[in-house]
């Protein structure tokens, strides 16, 4: 800093918080906590995943592959949502909330709004519903289609493994979330042993063999 008296330090830029529900917009108005919901709507949001899914390449290899890609991005960003639970409050879970600025949540922005993500986009299939069910309930079905794609690949091979029936058992009434700092931290580090014991069987009350 020569020939000046003071030399000012430039500061990262700080990330304001981002959460799915800032990038899932409703023209309508979102509603927040699904009041009602048949298999006529989890259908729609069913298909309307799988078409979006199919629309991608098949073409698969160690540096490229769309759909393997986004089921996987999809499946990150509800496990990221539910892991989130605080039992001491009750707060967090699988309340369509996430800290998208956090380094742990990297990326996953891309599965929501059409970009970078082989131009997938579940913005695209929420709109249509958002005035009916929850983002919270959304993002749960989201990964109930992307398990139930892969399985269906799985079953090409396997037909003998059978189907899962995720719908049977799906129970809508999740409220979402809009904010909520902080979440990011009560994701368990996947290097640390201790921290999966304390999100899966302390906090969500699985067992080891779960």
């Amino acid at each position: 800093c020569r020939g000046c008296q003071e030399c000012s330090v430039l500061e990262e830029p700080v990330m304001l918080f981002q959460s799915p529900h800032d990038y899932m917009t409703c023209e309508d108005g979102a509603v927040l906590t699904t009041q009602s919901l048949d298999a006529v709507v989890y259908d729609v949001i069913v298909g309307g995943i799988f078409n979006a899914i199919d629309q991608l390449p098949v073409e698969c290899n160690i540096t490229y592959c769309p759909q393997a890609d986004v089921t996987g991005c999809i499946l990150r960003l509800a496990g990221h949502d539910f892991m989130d639970y605080d039992p001491a409050t009750g707060s967090g879970g699988s309340d369509g909330c996430i800290d998208l600025t956090h380094p742990d949540n990297s990326g996953l922005e891309a599965c929501l709004v059409s970009g970078t993500e082989f131009g997938f986009d579940l913005h695209a299939v929420y709109k249509f519903v958002c005035t009916q069910i929850s983002l919270a309930d959304f993002l749960v079905i989201a990964a109930e289609a992307a398990m139930t794609f892969t399985r269906r690949i799985y079953l090409s091979e396997f037909p003998e493994r059978g189907e899962m029936d995720f719908r049977s058992n799906f129970r809508f009434g999740r409220t979402t979330a809009t904010s909520c700092p902080g979440s990011a931290e009560m994701l368990p580090r996947a290097e640390e042993c201790a921290d999966v014991g304390l999100v899966f069987v302390d906090h969500l009350g699985l067992s080891w063999g779960q």
